[in-house]
């Protein structure tokens, strides 16, 4: 370990070395001539001091810092382009013997520690993993864990993945979160319902989709009856300044589709509010509509296709195609949790925002040629209904249940219970074939002990067998052999390994069973087998 000080001296003195015998006075000259007068112990520009740097390649942080100043000299870009160029034979020299100190130092480091450093799994490989293992597609829980930093430009460094109690504490609730979306929310199988609404007469806007409702008091969006403009509706855009919050009023027989021109929600509320999912599953969302051609208040000839998206949140559900002029119905079928609701947009649209609607003075009403559709020519979609049915199950319990509790049956009443003759039976049983996917590597005897002991606590407590089996899934889910990956020796890397890793850095998930029964296998050392999966 040298800095500038120790270089001096070696360089008077013939050691026995490569390092330390040939090339350290050349390394000296270098820096004495073209990098010390702004690098010292006493200028340290940009907070480099080469003359108390310590020349290290064994140490990693040292040889990053030597890695940087290689790359800045070798770019040309120090010495600075306004002080003399070095001589070419001495900079190679320079250059040479840096970075073959470095290359040794490596190999030096992999043949004695294996390249592969232990980390845990960052947050969206998490989020993935769970979905994967507990057969939940829709899985979102990334947001809730800590944000990751990030090492080289990459969130997958162990340099960048630290590990606090507030991690611990996040992925306690997350695990727990996940498992309980995966079991069955009743021993009966959730009925499928459908659910319509009709986009018409203001009140009932009012009460079901306020924002269309505030874009027919505004008239930036356009009543329709059949393919006419309905103009007997009364609008009061309001005044935000002496709260009045406006109206529009209308007469039966009221108007049955409401044209949208904008491909943005911003605060509208375009959630509909009585198409809400009533247990998690796929559900059929229908649209019925048309596309329109606004010219300044007239509806014009057109026969481009229009498509409505359908979004819940940030989360885009689906997009829609329908016709000019055609009452058309499209559908989509999409995963939906009690708490998603649908918001329509016209996808197709250029413009976020439809601008330029003006205030009224409270209490008067919005004459007939105000409309602030009369000022702009837009492509958009007149809506008149939409519909909801679901939740679809092919079986039940659903899949993901399945992965937890397999066959046992479920128990009437709630909250929900699964009924087991033989507790620890069938607990070590469950347990096993869940760890057998979880750890991505065979499992051993050791594996089974906490998540066993766990859930033989929560039974001698009597509580139920279903919570018994949560805590002992929890256990394994927050483990560090599921949380980090494995640490290996040097040398080459198991099969398992090989799969762990391929999967992760191409899919951001746990190998799938291809991959597992090639591992299991042992043929992952296999060139041609590998590059056949690393293609797939």
């Amino acid at each position: 370990m040298w800095n500038f000080r120790r270089l001096l001296l070696i360089a008077f003195c013939l050691l026995p070395l490569r390092v330390q015998a040939e090339e350290p006075e050349a390394m000296l000259d270098f820096l004495d001539r073209n990098c010390l007068d702004c690098h010292d112990d006493l200028n340290a520009e940009a907070g480099l001091d080469l003359y108390s740097l310590d020349y290290d390649p064994s140490d990693p942080q040292n040889a990053l810092t030597w890695t940087t100043v290689f790359k800045r000299v070798e770019a040309g870009d120090m010495p600075p382009r306004e002080k003399p160029r070095p001589d070419s034979e001495q900079m190679v020299a320079f250059l040479d013997q840096i970075s073959g100190d470095l290359a040794d130092a490596e190999r030096t480091r992999y043949a004695n520690n294996g390249r592969a450093t232990v980390r845990r799994l960052n947050r969206l490989e998490y989020e993935h993993t769970l979905a994967d293992l507990l057969d939940l597609p829709h899985l979102k829980i990334a947001e809730a864990l800590p944000p990751e930093g990030s090492a080289h430009g990459f969130d997958k460094s162990a340099e960048a993945l630290d590990f606090s109690h507030i991690h611990a504490s996040k992925l306690m609730e997350v695990a727990d979160l996940a498992l309980r979306l995966a079991i069955a929310p009743s021993a009966e199988r959730p009925e499928s319902r459908v659910t319509r609404f009709e986009v018409r007469d203001p009140e009932n806007l009012k009460s079901n989709v306020n924002g269309f409702y505030a874009l027919l008091k505004q008239s930036r969006g356009m009543p329709l009856t059949g393919m006419e403009i309905d103009y007997s509706v009364r609008r009061k855009t309001g005044n935000f300044e002496v709260r009045d919050p406006g109206s529009a009023i209308d007469d039966a027989p009221f108007f049955d589709s409401f044209a949208i021109f904008q491909n943005g929600a911003f605060n509208l509320g375009l959630n509909i509010r009585n198409l809400q999912p009533h247990a998690p599953g796929y559900y059929t969302v229908r649209v019925n509509g048309f596309g329109v051609l606004n010219d300044h208040g007239s509806l014009a000839e057109t026969d481009r296709i229009e498509t409505a998206g359908l979004y819940s949140g940030d989360r885009t559900l689906g997009y829609i195609d329908l016709s000019p002029y055609e009452p058309t119905t499209g559908e989509i079928t999409v995963w939906l949790d009690e708490n998603d609701r649908i918001k329509p947009l016209v996808a197709s649209s250029p413009h976020a925002k439809i601008v330029g609607a003006t205030r009224t003075k409270a209490g008067t009403a919005m004459k007939k040629g105000n409309e602030v559709f009369r000022r702009f020519e837009a492509h958009g979609i007149a809506f008149r209904w939409f519909e909801l049915e679901g939740p679809h199950y092919e079986e039940w319990p659903p899949p993901s249940h399945w992965r937890l509790f397999g066959e046992l049956p479920l128990a009437e009443g709630q909250p929900v219970n699964v009924i087991s003759e033989a507790p620890m039976r069938d607990a070590r049983r469950l347990l096993r074939g869940f760890l057998e996917e979880a750890l991505r590597r065979p499992v051993t005897p050791a594996d089974m002990q906490l998540p066993m002991s766990v859930v033989a606590q929560k039974l001698n407590r009597e509580e139920s067998f279903l919570e018994a089996m949560i805590a002992g899934y929890r256990t394994v889910l927050i483990s560090p052999e599921f949380l980090l990956f494995s640490a290996q020796q040097p040398g080459d890397l198991p099969d398992h390994a090989i799969a762990e890793r391929l999967s992760y850095f191409l899919w951001n998930t746990s190998p799938d069973t291809r991959l597992r029964n090639f591992a299991r296998q042992g043929r992952l050392t296999d060139p041609e087998i590998l590059r056949n999966e690393t293609n797939r």
